[in-house]
């Protein structure tokens, strides 16, 4: 499994390389099209929609607020400060809050306010001069904090982090990616030159905790659904949804830290 896992990131880090580097808009717009469609593809299971008009329906509302994000990505930004607060105590009291948040239209709202906050965030950080390369390191940090937490996890993971969540993810785990997205941050450090180093570790920190909540927020969904992948797309990992997860909390944050600190 792991070797699958591996061989799968391999291509998309080399993937994600050549869009980045080749420096195509319309490139970077397809693709990003590409991963809104499959993430409202497969999000759908999570609700779950199976009726044709209401699955159209609702991968046409994503589209529009993906678009309207665009225009206003402050609000979508504001906005989703509070839907993660909400999220944040909905996984930890997780499973007592489902009677509250547990409803399909609560679960498609989200999905209209997250996808589209994670387009914009993006857009807006691939606008920056150094666009591309601070989009490379939200994507090595995150990589790094996965494949370390999966690592350590493995050998090492004791103690279940919120076992009633995702009974896979430990104490140990968390630390251990941690440890790894740390490390990025110093590269990130040596390459960027922030003005405040503080802060920048004290983002990396944020973002790191913020990615975990992202993470065990869709495996409360999946495990609600008795799903375990949201997809078959990516060998050894799952679907783009489960790809993408940590991503959908972790580029907003950074954009935002970012955003403070200029």
């Amino acid at each position: 499994m792991f070797r699958q896992r591996l061989l799968t990131a391999i291509v998309l880090v080399l993937c994600v390389l050549f869009l980045l580097y080749v420096n195509n808009v319309w490139l970077f717009s397809l693709v990003i099209l590409f991963l809104v469609g499959m993430s409202g593809y497969e999000w759908l299971q999570l609700i779950p929609l199976t009726g044709r008009s209401q699955q159209l329906a609702f991968i046409f509302v994503l589209l529009s607020c993906c678009v309207a994000s665009l225009f206003w990505p402050w609000l979508w930004i504001s906005v989703g400060i509070v839907l993660w607060v909400g999220i944040i105590i909905a996984v930890v009291v997780y499973p007592a809050g489902q009677i509250y948040w547990g409803r399909q239209i609560f679960i498609g709202i989200a999905c209209w306010l997250l996808i589209p906050l994670f387009v914009c965030t993006l857009v807006l950080l691939y606008q920056h001069d150094s666009g591309s390369a601070y989009i490379l390191y939200v994507l090595c940090f995150v990589w790094a904090a996965d494949t370390g937490a999966y690592l350590i996890g493995k050998v090492l993971g004791k103690h279940k982090l919120i076992p009633a969540v995702s009974p896979g993810k430990t104490l140990e785990g968390a630390i251990g990616g941690l440890s790894c997205a740390l490390i990025v941050a110093c590269v990130g450090v040596i390459y960027f030159h922030p003005l405040h180093k503080i802060w920048w570790f004290g983002l990396a920190v944020c973002t790191f905790t913020m990615s975990i909540i992202g993470d065990l927020f869709f495996s409360m969904l999946k495990r609600r659904n008795h799903v375990k992948d949201s997809g078959n797309l990516l060998p050894g990992h799952g679907g783009v949804l489960d790809r993408i997860d940590s991503w959908l909390v972790a580029v907003p944050i950074f954009y935002c830290g970012l955003y403070c600190m200029m």
